[in-house]
């Protein structure tokens, strides 16, 4: 996806699935330390571990931003995004279905992995698309989708946990609940057979 997107109404389309991309990842970044109690309840792991699931979403950009760049050039924008979603994707199902720390630490980082290669390339392809003055108000839209997404997942998946008293929620939260807080109150509750489960009115 090199170039400008055709037509004026396209290009603003393509930034909102942009921006809704990044606020994910953002979403998807925070999610494991919002619900930082009950997968230390679950896996029976300390601060440090926990450090490492929650670092580990950093860590291969170190590896990836120069090569995610070339990759791009290699085989297109377009394809390079759908495999880093792609990614995010399974990295979360592996997460969600995981029972044990090492599983859960693959899962996060291959959604690591399917992130950095979207952020290296999300900003180059709005630059592709807008200039001018347009540029301005697509930039601001696009970076801060990111801290929006972190707000989203610090305020979400606590409210919804069975830590509170509360009923984890019948319905998927908007982006979509994430793996890590599906599977961790799936397993506190598992685990806290005295756990009272209320809802409110």
């Amino acid at each position: 996806m090199t170039g400008t997107a055709d037509g004026s109404g396209n290009r603003w389309v393509a930034l909102a699935v942009l921006t809704f991309a990044r606020t994910a990842m953002g979403f998807q970044f925070q999610s494991v330390g919002a619900v930082s109690p009950l997968l230390m309840e679950r896996l029976h792991i300390a601060n440090t571990e926990l450090g490492w699931l929650i670092g580990l979403f950093s860590l291969p950009g170190v590896f990836l931003a120069l090569p995610g760049g070339l990759l791009g050039g290699r085989f297109g924008d377009r394809r390079v995004v759908l495999a880093g979603l792609g990614l995010m994707t399974l990295g979360s199902a592996l997460m969600g279905a995981a029972e044990g720390f090492a599983a859960v630490a693959v899962g996060r980082l291959l959604s690591a992995v399917g992130a950095i290669l979207l952020n290296v390339l999300l900003t180059k392809m709005v630059t592709d698309w807008f200039a001018g003055r347009e540029i301005i108000w697509a930039m601001t839209v696009l970076i801060n989708s990111w801290p929006v997404g972190i707000g989203l997942a610090s305020l979400i998946p606590p409210r919804s946990s069975p830590m509170r008293g509360a009923c984890p929620p019948s319905s998927t939260w908007p982006l979509g609940r994430p793996p890590s807080a599906l599977w961790a109150s799936r397993s506190s509750t598992n685990r806290r057979p005295g756990l009272r489960c209320t809802r409110s009115q």
